[in-house]
């Protein structure tokens, strides 16, 4: 059925939203700090040599992802999904002052870098501007998965899930350290 203009989904369709929105940020943050982070990096370079050309791609492209994702959870414009508005809607009172804080840096990145080409700065100034850690990427994810786990909470649904899993099976393709057996793709 397609909606009215200004008509919102049900609460509960606009909180599975927020759901797959912290989830799949954090399955994209976990593959791409796989290939980023300094304390797992090392481990896989010599592998990751004999496919660099893909591996520059997917760290890129997971690393957009986690980016478009993790915006779209404060976007915004008064239609879109945002976690402060769902909690302020089911009554929740939370605390979202650092959660906004890092919003305002991804949304650097992402309006001028990711989303958008900026004309006035480049693509390395935005990160600059931006001046974000991977570190306050993840308390970001992290903090918005509490919220949104005390949203479902209040409304008895399942929670989100943050899921090393594929991060897991990235590694083990990268290092050849596969089970063959592992029937990993029915799980999804």
């Amino acid at each position: 059925m397609v909606k009215r203009s200004g008509e919102l989904l049900p609460l509960e369709e606009r909180v599975e939203n927020l759901k797959k929105l912290v989830e799949r940020a954090y399955i994209f943050y976990t593959c791409w700090w796989l290939y980023e982070g300094a304390e797992t990096r090392a481990g896989l370079l010599d592998r990751m040599q004999e496919h660099s050309e893909f591996y520059c791609f997917d760290s890129h492209a997971q690393f957009c992802s986690m980016i478009i994702h993790c915006h779209a959870m404060l976007d915004k414009p008064r239609d879109a999904t945002h976690l402060g508005k769902i909690a302020k809607e089911t009554g929740l009172e939370c605390d979202l002052a650092t959660i906004v804080e890092t919003h305002k840096k991804i949304a650097i990145i992402r309006n001028n870098a990711i989303g958008h080409r900026s004309r006035q700065q480049s693509y390395s100034d935005s990160f600059k501007k931006a001046g974000v850690t991977a570190q306050e990427i993840e308390a970001y994810i992290r903090g918005c998965h509490r919220v949104v786990s005390a949203i479902c909470e209040h409304l008895h649904v399942r929670p989100p899930v943050l899921n090393d899993l594929p991060a897991q099976h990235l590694k083990a393709l990268i290092t050849g350290n596969w089970d063959r057996d592992d029937d990993w793709v029915s799980s999804f």
